[in-house]
């Protein structure tokens, strides 16, 4: 009877100790997944900063065997990997004004969809639903780099002015032109943010 109380005892012990070890190691993957997902990347600018936010491990988006569709049909994509929610944060600081530009840096060693058979469609949201700023559009590399820093080669989707501190939110969609000569095709792009304060 004896031995059956240590051997219980024992047995309690160890399954209390392996709940206490499976929580704790919940909490740190939960703690680690939010520190994962939650991203930002911050533009220093003379007087001011600019901040891109996103959720998620990549800042863009990615067409895998994509297929051709309508203009219609790409800008009103919903659901997994069909857009790319980000935001736009602008600390003044010291400056009148902040001045940035949201681009795209073309992935071209994924890519294999020509430039022209790809559409980009930019939202901003304003009062909590969202409006076209640009396109659909597509891709259309610069030729020199921009005044305010995105570099040849990438592209500028939209161009903001803010006299004061805040944030924007803004959603990206991109597909392949019901146009294209491709029946299935890939294409990657990274947004990148640049800018100045004055």
């Amino acid at each position: 009877m004896e031995k059956n109380n240590k051997l219980s005892k024992v047995f309690w012990i160890l399954t209390l100790t392996l709940c206490i070890l499976c929580i704790a190691g919940i909490s740190v993957g939960f703690y680690l997944y939010k520190q994962e997902t939650n991203k930002e990347i911050v533009k220093d600018v003379i007087g001011g900063d600019v901040y891109l936010k996103f959720v998620g491990n990549t800042n863009g988006l990615t067409l895998l065997n994509a297929s051709p569709m309508t203009d219609q049909l790409g800008a009103l994509q919903d659901g997994d990997n069909k857009y790319f929610d980000f935001s736009v944060e602008v600390d003044l600081e010291e400056a009148k004004y902040v001045e940035y530009e949201i681009a795209i840096e073309k992935d071209k060693v994924f890519s294999n969809i020509p430039d022209e058979e790809v559409k980009f469609y930019l939202e901003e949201e304003i009062s909590g639903s969202f409006s076209k700023v640009f396109g659909p559009s597509e891709f259309k590399p610069l030729e020199v780099d921009s005044k305010l820093g995105t570099e040849e080669g990438n592209m500028v989707l939209y161009t903001v002015k803010k006299d004061s501190s805040g944030t924007t939110n803004y959603r990206l969609r991109m597909w392949m032109s019901e146009d294209s000569k491709m029946l299935v095709g890939n294409y990657s792009v990274e947004v990148l943010i640049n800018g100045k304060a004055n």
